[in-house]
C-alpha cells in the first residue's frame, strides 16, 4: 500500500481497482474508496493518451498517404454528383487488385475470357481548400473517407491481353501469349462520375501511368517490394507464370495507346 500512495501518478487504472477491491473483501472501507478515486483518475489520463495516440496514428497516416501521392502529382478532375458538377485539384492514388487478376487471369487460361486486365482501385485526396470543402460536403457523404483521407471513386481497367490465349486442335496445343492493345476503362463504384478537365490533364495522367509501369516513378514500394509494382507484376507474370518479359514490356508500350478521350470526356 505504500507503493500506492507514493506512486499512484504512474499506475495503470486497473492497478488501482484490483488494489481496491482487495482490500474491500478484507473489510476497508476508506482505503478502497480512496482508491476507486485514483482509478477513476487515472482511467481518465489513459482514455485521454488513448484519443490522443489515435488523432496521432490518423494523423500520420493522412501525412504518408500525402507522401505517397504526391509522387503521382496534382490533376484537374471533374467530379459529377447526379448533375452537379465540381473541378478541383485533387492527387490521386491507386494499388493493383491482385485478388482480381487471379480470378480473371484463370478465366483467360480457362478460355472463359478473350481479354485480360490489369484492375486498379481509384482514389484521390484533395490538394486545394476548395476540394477539401467539396469532400467534407459531398464526397464523406456519397463516398465515405478512409482514415488516411482517401475517398475510393471506383476502379480503372489497363487491358493486359487482347486474344493472346489460342489453342490448336490438329496440334491439341495451348498457347497463352499476353497482347495488350492499349485497352483503357473506368468504373464509378457510387453515384460520383469522374474524368480530367481537358486533354492536357489527360495527357498528363497518361504519361504517369506509363512512368508508374515502366519503373520511371517508384510506385507502392516497400521492403518486401522495393521495385514497387512494376517489380510486383513482373513477379507475377513472368516468374510466376512463366511469360516472357517483353510481354511484359509490351504492356508497358501500350500504354502510350491509350485513347486520352477516355480519360477527359463525359
Amino acid at each position: 500500500m505504500r507503493y500506492l500512495k507514493t506512486y499512484n501518478e504512474e499506475l495503470k487504472s486497473d492497478t488501482y481497482k484490483s488494489a481496491a477491491d482487495k482490500l474491500a473483501r478484507m473489510g476497508h472501507v476508506k482505503r478502497p474508496e480512496e482508491l476507486m478515486k485514483w482509478h477513476a483518475i487515472a482511467k481518465e489520463k489513459e482514455e485521454i493518451a488513448k484519443e490522443e495516440a489515435r488523432l496521432k496514428a490518423i494523423e500520420e497516416a493522412k501525412r504518408k498517404a500525402l507522401e505517397e501521392a504526391s509522387k503521382l502529382g496534382v490533376y484537374k478532375i471533374t467530379l459529377t454528383d447526379r448533375g452537379d458538377k465540381f473541378t478541383g485539384d485533387f492527387y490521386v492514388y491507386f494499388y493493383w487488385e491482385k485478388d482480381m487478376f487471379d480470378e480473371s487471369y484463370h478465366d483467360w487460361k480457362k478460355f472463359d475470357s478473350h481479354s485480360l486486365w490489369i484492375q486498379l482501385s481509384f482514389a484521390v485526396i484533395p490538394a486545394s481548400e476548395e476540394s477539401k470543402e467539396y469532400v467534407n460536403e459531398v464526397l464523406n457523404k456519397e463516398v465515405g473517407s478512409s482514415s488516411d483521407n482517401k475517398y475510393w471513386l471506383g476502379q480503372i481497367g489497363l487491358k493486359l491481353s487482347q486474344g493472346g490465349n489460342t489453342y490448336d486442335e490438329e496440334s491439341n496445343k495451348e498457347t497463352f501469349e499476353l497482347k495488350p492493345d492499349g485497352g483503357y476503362y473506368q468504373e464509378d463504384w457510387h453515384s460520383i462520375d469522374w474524368h480530367m478537365i481537358d486533354r492536357a490533364s489527360a495527357q498528363k495522367f497518361k504519361k504517369m501511368l506509363y512512368d508508374v509501369f515502366s519503373g520511371e516513378i517508384l510506385w507502392r514500394e516497400s521492403e518486401k517490394i522495393p521495385g514497387g509494382i512494376k517489380e510486383e507484376l513482373i513477379e507475377e507474370l513472368c516468374n510466376e507464370r512463366g511469360h516472357d518479359l517483353s510481354e511484359y514490356i509490351a504492356f508497358v508500350e501500350s500504354i502510350k495507346r491509350i485513347t486520352v478521350n477516355k480519360l477527359y470526356k463525359d
